[in-house]
């Protein structure tokens, strides 16, 4: 419903989810959204997982919503995601392999916009964009003329539907502001 407008979504472009005003810790994946098309996640702490955010277009070619796009992350505070769940006195076996001490993973995604956010003291990267080849999308396909536009420019020819048109601005990276302070332990 973002930038995949047709008949069957007349009201698009428009928002599906919206995550605000949560404590997202404590996790593999503070927020996972595969496929998580125009989500919206604003005024979140994320801080304390293996991965802060990680959202994805991994599912097959022709899928509706493929290749995921229209997503936004903005106003967060994004931190401390150095949780190491792969060490042998894990409290918990994890089932998913994302890096240790990531902010945010954008694997695929386009036309997305990550901005005004706070993000620091992620150990490995404050964010990670990239894209997914046409060739390892599960069902390993580009979007063809299944929803000829939404991929990216010269799709499926050159193998590349997605990341593009994406923006990251406006975030302050790699250091506290000198006004946070870490959340009160429950």
């Amino acid at each position: 419903t973002g930038a995949q407008r047709s008949s069957f979504w007349p009201d698009a472009p428009r928002r599906n989810t919206t995550v605000t005003d949560c404590d997202l810790r404590g996790s593999a994946l503070g927020y996972s959204g595969s496929m998580g098309n125009s989500v919206r996640i604003t005024r979140n702490h994320i801080y304390g997982n293996t991965t802060g955010i990680a959202s994805d277009t991994l599912s097959a070619a022709g899928h509706p919503g493929f290749p995921a796009d229209s997503s936004e992350i903005d106003n967060n505070w994004i931190y401390s995601n150095n949780l190491d769940l792969y060490r042998p006195d894990a409290p918990v076996k994890i089932l998913v392999t994302v890096p240790v001490g990531t902010g945010i993973i954008y694997a695929g995604m386009n036309d997305a916009r990550v901005h005004d956010n706070h993000i620091f003291d992620n150990w490995r990267d404050g964010a990670r964009l990239f894209a997914v080849p046409d060739a390892l999308v599960n069902g390993g396909g580009g979007e063809g003329d299944i929803a000829p536009g939404v991929a990216c420019p010269g799709a499926p020819g050159n193998g590349v539907s997605t990341s593009c048109g994406n923006e990251m601005y406006r975030n302050q990276m790699g250091q506290a502001p000198s006004t946070f302070r870490f959340p009160a332990e429950a």
